[in-house]
């Protein structure tokens, strides 16, 4: 018997793997481009300090407003956002990352 009186379950086991699986897809991607990065450093107009904030900041507005940070549309709303801190000041961006989770957040409550 548990604490709480109920009955324990032995079938039952935690599922460890999927967030094992999520944070190493997400170590790997990081250790890929940062060791790819002096290679194909001139196809970049941008600095790699502005991406990697701007990231940082999207998976933690992500984790606050409780967005699957592993969807394919987050990934394209990054990737949307990396492309304009490219050619426009990183304000302007995180401003159209904040919209862009701002929608997104909305079209999941409708």
């Amino acid at each position: 018997m548990n604490p709480n009186g109920q009955p324990q379950t032995p079938g039952r086991k935690l599922n460890f793997i999927l967030p094992i699986k999520n944070a190493a897809t997400i170590i790997i991607a990081i250790l890929v481009v940062v060791l790819a990065y002096p290679y194909i450093q001139d196809w970049f107009v941008f600095e790699p300090q502005t991406v990697m904030a701007i990231w940082v900041i999207g998976f933690i507005l992500a984790l606050i407003t409780r967005l699957n940070y592993l969807s394919r549309l987050f990934l394209f709303d990054m990737i949307i956002v990396t492309g304009i801190i490219g050619y426009y000041s990183f304000s302007e961006g995180l401003l159209v990352l904040l919209l862009l989770l701002i929608i997104q957040k909305l079209a999941k409550l409708l």
